[in-house]
Parts: C-alpha cells; sequence; structure tokens
C-alpha cells in the first residue's frame, strides 16, 4: 500500500470513528433522560435571551460554568428547539472535534495507525459519557485538543500564523468553558519554557498568542462572584486526600463507582501496573523518535498525562473541592501517549488489521451495550399510587432537588405537572447536611425559571395539611428529619415518583 493510499484509508477509518462515536452518544442520549445538572443547564440556557443568559450567570448561577459554554447551549435551543437533543449537541460535537485533533496530533508523532488508536481511545472509554451530558466536559475536550494541535502546528510550520490564532482563540475560549480549564495552562506552559530553555530565546509570535489566549481567563471575572457564593457551604468541601488522583484516572476509563470496594481495591493495583508499563513503552518509544518529536510536544503530553496531580494540589491549596471530571483533559495526553506506545504492532501488518477490527467491533459493542442500559435503566415515573391522590388538590412539595428536576420536570400529565413545588431551607440544610448548594439553587431558581418555589419556615407557618414527597436515606433529602424535628404530624398516603407521599400537618406550637 503506498503513502497516500494508507492516507486515504486512514482518514476513512476516522470517519468511521467519527460516525459510530456519534450514533453511540446519540443512542445513549436518547435513552438517557436529562440528570439534575443537565436540567440546570437547560434551564439557564433556555433563557429569553443572551442579555438575560448574562445575566443570570453574573448574578444567580445554578449551572457554575463561565459564559461560553452557556452560549453554544443558547445557540443551539434556539436553533433546534428547546430539546434534549439541542442542550446536548454542543458537547457531542467538541467530543468529535477533539477524536479529529488526537487523530492529527498522533498522527505527525508517529504515523496513521497511532492517529486511529489516539481518536478511538476516548470512545472506548467512560469518557464517552461526557459526548452525550448536556454539561461543558465535551466541549472543553475539543478545545483542549484543538489547543494541543494547534500548539504542535505552531511550533513546527513555517506558516503559522493561523495556528496560533487557533492556539490563542481555543486557550481563550477553553477557560470561558469550564473554571477548572486553568489547568491547560501548565503543559501549555510547561512545554513552551522547555523550548525557550532549548532555542535559548523567546518565540514572541508564540508568546503572544499564549499571552492573549491566557488573557481570556479574565472574561471569566464577572461572573465567578456569582458562582462564588456557593463555596461557603459547597456539598463537597473538605479534606482532599490523594485518593483524588487514583479515582480521577479509574473515572476516565470506567464507571468505577459500580464496582465493589474490593474490586476497586484491585483496579487500583491494575492501573498503576499498567501506568508503568506506558512509561515504560513511552520511553522506549521517544528515545527511538527523539530527532522527530520535539521535547517542548513531549512535554505538553506528559504534563497533560498526569494532570490529576496537578488538580489535586489545585483542590488542595486553593479550591478545597474538586470532581474527578474536572481534570478529563488528561486523556488526551493519554490517549496520544497509549497510541505512541502500541504503534510496534503496525509492524506486522496481520496484527495491525486485526487490532483494528477488534477496537471497532469494541466501540459498537459498547455503544450498543450503554444505549442498552440506559433503556433498561428509564426511571418509572411512578404516579400515585393511592386511589383517592386524584381528588387531593394543593401543591405536592418536593424539597430533594435532584427528584424535583428529574421528575418533575419529565411527568407528561400537565395536571400532576403544575402543581410540583420546591421547597427549600438555608438554616435547615446546613444544620442538617451540613451545605447550603441546594438551597441557594432553589433561591437562584426564583428569578427566572417560573416555577413554584417556597420556603420551608413559609410552610410550616400554615397548619397544612400539606401534599409532600419524600426521600428518606437518599443522602440529599434532609425534609423527613426536619418533619420530625418539628414534631409534625406525618400521614402515608402511598407511593409518588420515587419515593414517600404523605400528608403533613404542623401542630399549633410550630406554627406559632
Amino acid at each position: 500500500m503506498t503513502a497516500a493510499s494508507e492516507s486515504r484509508f486512514s482518514r476513512t477509518l476516522l470517519i468511521v470513528v467519527l460516525i459510530l462515536t456519534a450514533a453511540s452518544a446519540l443512542a445513549w442520549g436518547h435513552y438517557r433522560p436529562l440528570d439534575q445538572d443537565e436540567w440546570f443547564v437547560f434551564q439557564t440556557d433556555t433563557v429569553s435571551s443572551i442579555s438575560k443568559l448574562v445575566e443570570v450567570q453574573r448574578h444567580y448561577p445554578i449551572s457554575l460554568d463561565p459564559l461560553f459554554y452557556h452560549l453554544l447551549g443558547h445557540a443551539s435551543t434556539s436553533l433546534f428547539g428547546a430539546t434534549a437533543f439541542a442542550i446536548r449537541l454542543p458537547s457531542l460535537l467538541g467530543f468529535l472535534l477533539m477524536q479529529v485533533c488526537l487523530y492529527f496530533v498522533a498522527k505527525r508523532i508517529a504515523g496513521n495507525f497511532a492517529g486511529f488508536i489516539a481518536a478511538i481511545i476516548p470512545a472506548l472509554t467512560a469518557t464517552l459519557f461526557y459526548a452525550q451530558q448536556a454539561r461543558p466536559y465535551g466541549v472543553l475536550l475539543g478545545l483542549g485538543a484543538l489547543l494541543l494541535l494547534a500548539y504542535q502546528h505552531g511550533t513546527r510550520d513555517p506558516q503559522r500564523t493561523g495556528w496560533l490564532i487557533a492556539l490563542a482563540a481555543s486557550l481563550a475560549l477553553a477557560l470561558n468553558t469550564h473554571y477548572f480549564a486553568i489547568l491547560l495552562l501548565l503543559p501549555l506552559y510547561t512545554a513552551e519554557l522547555v523550548r525557550i530553555v532549548q532555542r535559548r530565546r523567546i518565540d514572541w509570535p508564540m508568546f503572544f498568542a499564549i499571552a492573549i489566549g491566557s488573557a481570556g481567563a479574565l472574561l471569566t471575572l464577572p461572573f465567578q462572584k456569582g458562582a462564588g457564593e456557593f463555596r461557603k457551604h459547597y456539598y463537597n468541601v473538605g479534606k482532599i486526600g490523594l485518593h483524588a488522583v487514583t479515582q480521577s484516572y479509574r473515572a476516565l476509563f470506567l464507571n468505577y463507582t459500580q464496582y465493589s470496594l474490593r474490586a476497586q481495591h484491585i483496579l487500583i493495583v491494575l492501573l498503576v501496573v499498567a501506568a508503568l508499563v506506558l512509561v515504560g513503552a513511552i520511553l522506549v518509544r521517544f528515545r527511538a523518535n527523539d530527532p522527530t518529536v520535539p521535547l517542548a510536544e513531549k512535554a505538553f503530553l506528559l504534563v497533560l498525562a498526569i494532570l490529576p496531580f496537578f488538580g489535586f494540589l489545585l483542590a488542595r491549596f486553593v479550591t478545597h473541592s474538586i470532581e474527578v471530571r474536572y481534570i478529563l483533559p488528561a486523556i488526551l495526553g493519554l490517549s496520544v501517549l497509549i497510541a505512541i506506545a502500541i504503534t510496534p504492532i503496525e509492524r506486522n501488518a496481520f496484527r495491525a488489521r486485526a487490532l483494528v477490527g477488534i477496537v471497532l467491533l469494541l466501540l459498537v459493542g459498547a455503544g450498543f451495550s450503554r444505549a442498552a442500559n440506559a433503556r433498561l435503566q428509564r426511571p418509572s415515573l411512578q404516579m400515585l399510587t393511592i386511589a383517592h391522590a386524584a381528588a387531593l388538590s394543593g401543591p405536592i412539595y418536593i424539597q430533594n432537588m435532584g427528584h424535583f428536576d428529574e421528575l418533575g420536570n419529565a411527568i407528561a400529565d400537565p395536571a400532576v405537572r403544575s402543581r410540583i413545588a420546591l421547597v427549600y431551607s438555608a438554616p435547615l440544610e446546613i444544620a442538617l447536611a451540613h451545605h447550603d448548594t441546594q438551597s441557594l439553587t432553589a433561591e437562584h431558581m426564583q428569578h427566572f425559571t417560573g416555577y413554584r418555589i417556597e420556603q420551608y419556615e413559609d410552610l410550616r407557618s400554615q397548619p397544612g395539611p400539606h401534599l409532600m414527597i419524600v426521600y428518606p436515606g437518599s443522602g440529599w433529602d434532609w425534609l423527613d428529619s426536619a418533619l420530625e424535628q418539628d414534631h409534625a404530624t406525618i400521614t402515608p398516603l402511598g407511593l409518588a415518583l420515587g419515593g414517600e407521599f404523605v400528608s403533613v400537618a404542623f401542630s399549633a406550637k410550630e406554627n406559632r
């Protein structure tokens, strides 16, 4: 096979990977209803205008991200309607952009086969979840991969003006997609510092491109105050341990929370072994490719791959809060490095073709399995199962924000849906759940969602009876504890929306 025909075949494989990835994500998303965080994005991005969107994100955000991602969601829902598909579309496009960029990055380093492997790895891992979730992470991955590709071309190509513009733009937009995108500065700055030391001079056009892109962080400042309110009593603020690092790596490749603690310990051991093997293979490959792979490029990839360690340090000493999804860009460096490490397989044509066939089959199988599991796990919206429920009047109060969003918005019957109301209390949530995340969200939602939202203290001043759905033991629901603390009279009425449907009456003493 000639070099030209091999390149055409490689690009055809890339197109196949993109089609299969999109099909898997769309099928998965079709059967998976919007989750709580996605509803926050949906409520934010479907406001009436861009000016309203800016107002929401500045003063009373419920989705705590900078503006750019929400502008994409607003544009998508304006073009395609206020649907789950439209609000998730930016994430899918960002994920596909990531795959294209990884293909070209790895191809330039180690050839067509490496490009194909780098593009398909994220779709075979748990990272694919973010291609069909209406959160900023799919877009962040796409912009991070574009930044990597732009840097590669910006340091290698003589005609690089367009790539330097792409570098500045992708960096600025990434910083305005998610606050933890600031971690992307580490691999970029490290790579350019290595390059400056090697060259013994500053590449001023590259320096200015990086500086302009970094200055994009200033655009997030007007939105940080509104999001910063949540830091005072945020739900996962606390001591950050080194386990956050292993959790981050495990979360990149599989949903480890579905496994037992013993299985997770085994996974950690396997992860360490795999990391050692990968490091050894990378050292061998990079040593062999020293003349063709710039040291700065190697530094970029390696720092990307160890991003969870820097995420841990940032959380430990600055934010005091982290989620494993915040360091997702590590998959960019890992995908390219893994692809480079296994390129020796390409020397044997049969093994290379067999591996291509296997990973394509895995992609199809994984896509089918994910869609099938999502279909089986769709929540059944169990309605009020008692015979006289339809005759009961008045609002039906839910305190658990997750159930309020996921279930209340999914109820088909408008008569029932209109009765769902949210109850909140910052003092009680802090006292009983040790955070006020849901209460702050409820307060902010009152400014632009149109939902019926009431304070628990106001509800308690009315004797009732009040219809409520409680979710004891959910970890997020403090309502049952508050009712017990207030010595309310609780009459069980049956089951509703996955919780316990009750009638509540407060005593005269509590009403005073």
